[in-house]
C-alpha cells in the first residue's frame, strides 16, 4: 500500500519466512574459492618455511616431534584398552569368586 511518500510493505511483497529445508550451504564457486585461498596460504607458508635454513630446521624438528607424539599416543590407547579389559575380566572373576562364596555359605 502506498499512503502519500510512505510505502507500507504487503503481506503479499514482505520477505517469505526462511524454511528449514533452504540449501543454506555454500556453493561449489564458493568452496573451490575457498580451497585455492586455503591452498596459496600452505604455498606461501612453504616458501617461508623453506627460505631460512633454521626456520627449516625447527620446522623438521616439530613434524619429527609430532610424528613421535602421534606414535606415543597411540600406544598409550592401545594400553588404556588392555588396562580396561583387564579390569572387565577381574571384575567377572570377582563377581563368579563372590558367587561361588555365596553358595557355599
Amino acid at each position: 500500500k502506498e499512503t502519500g511518500n510512505v510505502t507500507t510493505p504487503t503481506e503479499s511483497s514482505a520477505d517469505p519466512k526462511p524454511s528449514m529445508t533452504e540449501d543454506f550451504a555454500p556453493s561449489e564457486v564458493e568452496l573451490e574459492a575457498n580451497q585455492l585461498s586455503i591452498q596459496a596460504d600452505m604455498d606461501l607458508v612453504t616458501k617461508m618455511i623453506e627460505s631460512n635454513d633454521v626456520v627449516a630446521t625447527l620446522h623438521e624438528e616439530v613434524k619429527r616431534l609430532s610424528d613421535d607424539n602421534a606414535s606415543l599416543q597411540s600406544r598409550v590407547n592401545a594400553l588404556m584398552r588392555e588396562k580396561n579389559k583387564a579390569v572387565e575380566l577381574l571384575q567377572k572373576a570377582q563377581r563368579e569368586l563372590d558367587r561361588t562364596k555365596r553358595h557355599k555359605a
